[in-house]
């Protein structure tokens, strides 16, 4: 009816907020368009752990009520983007964890930076790239109080600098490994198909490159 007042209708739209603001909480300036296609800026407050998806109502910054009505609100939708070095996932967090070749064939402990600081971890012996250690209770903690898991993903690499004791230190240890990985491997003969077992890692090479095929893993 004429004079009737209508409230104005809410509007939604998304904003980017880092995960350590998210994690944290912050408050941050941003600028948006009204609805009259006018630049505005807000200032608005991430409350801490909020979760992705989750929205901030902006109470009377959407559409303008009509006859006296009031204006409808402004819904920002939280995108939470990933940082240089954390990934969230729901309310586990993946890191990737840098390994050299020895560290991962030996075992070590090491430290893994966590959103808040740094947690001391143990690298199993033979640890592969792609394996992941899971910690329980560094992940994101939310606003109701739960608590997800940093998972680190493994990542083998080469260091391109070492010193000349590190190589002397490193070849001799890895020598000794791989003849114990080595000896027991059977390998077939692809002619007469007769199988041997290597007892020396020499031997190994030698009739890979005879054209021996290899059978199976360790025995």
């Amino acid at each position: 009816f004429f004079g009737t007042t209508i409230r104005g209708e809410d509007v939604e739209t998304e904003i980017q907020v880092g995960l350590e603001e998210a994690y944290f909480g912050t408050e941050k300036k941003i600028a948006l368009k009204d609805v009259e296609g006018k630049s505005k800026v807000f200032s608005i407050n991430i409350p801490k752990g909020i979760k992705n998806g989750e929205k901030v109502r902006l109470i009377g910054q959407g559409k303008k009520g009509k006859n006296g009505g009031k204006n409808g609100d402004l819904y920002l939708k939280i995108d939470i983007q990933d940082s240089k070095n954390f990934r969230l996932d729901g309310l586990d967090i993946y890191t990737e964890l840098l390994l050299t070749p020895w560290e991962a064939s030996l075992g070590t402990r090491v430290n893994i930076p966590t959103i808040e600081n740094e947690t001391k971890v143990y690298i199993p012996q033979g640890i592969q790239s792609g394996e992941k250690l899971r910690i329980t209770s560094k992940g994101y903690k939310d606003r109701e109080g739960s608590k997800g898991d940093l998972v680190a993903e493994v990542k083998i690499v080469v260091p391109k600098n070492i010193s000349e004791e590190e190589k002397t230190t490193l070849y001799r240890r890895e020598t000794q490994r791989s003849a114990g990985v080595r000896k027991g491997i059977k390998i077939k003969d692809k002619k007469s198909g007769r199988i041997f077992r290597i007892r020396r890692s020499s031997d190994h090479m030698v009739r890979r490159t005879s054209g021996y095929d290899e059978l199976s893993g360790r025995v």
